[in-house]
């Protein structure tokens, strides 16, 4: 079971990150989203290697722009889910 899977339990674990590390939920949530999508993808594709810095010094390069726009960071947020929510079902 993924956390994301009980809205109570989810909401709940948002807003503690978010209280404990001082930033917006929805960064957080992203976050969630993201790190989820790179852990069912490792498991889709066992060769794919995320290592280190370079791994994160990409994924925030690739994300850096969504902060500054909502709309497409509320898309990005979007389609991780989905993705992962995908990819979670074909690996049950």
């Amino acid at each position: 079971m993924y956390l994301h899977n009980n809205n109570t339990d989810f909401a709940d674990a948002i807003a503690i990150a978010s209280d404990m590390l001082d930033i917006e939920p929805a960064f957080v949530e992203k976050d969630y989203y993201a790190v989820l999508f790179l852990d069912l993808l490792s498991k889709e594709e066992p060769s794919l290697v995320f290592k280190g810095g370079t791994c994160k010094s990409d994924y925030n390069r690739l994300t850096a722009g969504m902060i500054m726009d909502k709309t497409t960071y509320n898309d990005a947020v979007k389609t991780l889910k989905t993705v992962a929510n995908k990819l979670a079902s074909q690996s049950k």
